[in-house]
């Protein structure tokens, strides 16, 4: 090694043009000097940089993390719902609501596995979501199997670190238009004007919208929790052409 490094000074030194060959063959002897430690390189630049680096942080999936998101607290009606389920939530008013938000703005679907349980297939955050409606006794099979009937998606627009927001406009079964939105709480909750409460729909005033993000959006975040609201608009079927 010694007399390499003498080798590409003398180089450097002798031939001022030798520089950039010689800065090539010390990474290309780098790259070398990796791959006999089973370390695939796949370019050369990779090499000075990862020698810059004085400590790794790195996860394997299933070691650290599972590839699984699932639901642990839930924001309705003015409180907090702690579990992996929503025991009363074919009682709640605000049932449907929530059960659309979560079916018919998303891509996933069910799967029947071999031993009869139900497991969501598809985006990881939105298989959360739907496996906390199966242990939560809601048949999502049924609602998802609407998606296919026809007009019923008029448009969707996916999720982007832009918008930060997803949103799907489907035709409910009366003909009514109803536009769903799920996205980060902070820019999500500056777009509604109402929000249900357990006595019915209120007036979403800017102080309660700092409350839900001071009290509950940021306290979840400190649990280190991936945060989403849900909402949604809903317009008559005869004003849909005039709103497209």
């Amino acid at each position: 090694m010694n007399a390499f490094i003498i080798a590409v000074t003398i180089i450097v030194v002798a031939v001022p043009e030798g520089l950039p060959l010689a800065v090539t063959i010390s990474l290309a002897f780098s790259v070398s000097e990796m791959a006999d430690l089973g370390n695939l390189v796949r370019r050369l630049s990779a090499s000075e940089t990862m020698g810059g680096a004085n400590e790794i942080c790195t996860d394997k999936t299933g070691t650290l993390t599972q590839n699984k998101m699932t639901v642990q607290e839930f924001y309705v009606n003015d409180r907090v719902i702690k579990g992996d389920k929503f025991a009363t939530l074919a009682s709640d008013p605000s049932h449907d609501f929530i059960v659309q938000s979560v079916l018919y703005n998303s891509s996933a679907y069910v799967e029947t596995k071999e031993d009869m349980r139900k497991v969501a297939k598809g985006n990881v955050t939105e298989c959360g979501l739907i496996n906390y409606l199966i242990a939560s006794s809601v048949d999502c099979e049924e609602l998802i199997s609407h998606r296919k009937r026809p007009n019923f998606l008029q448009f969707d627009i996916p999720f982007d670190s832009g918008r930060k927001r997803a949103t799907s406009v489907v035709m409910l079964p009366n003909g009514d238009i109803r536009v769903f939105v799920k996205g980060a709480p902070e820019v999500v909750v500056e777009m509604c004007d109402h929000y249900h409460t357990a006595s019915g729909i209120a007036d979403l005033e800017k102080s309660k919208k700092k409350q839900i993000v001071n009290e509950t959006v940021k306290e979840f975040a400190k649990k280190c929790y991936r945060t989403l609201l849900v909402a949604y608009l809903d317009i008559h079927a005869k004003d849909w052409e005039s709103w497209k």
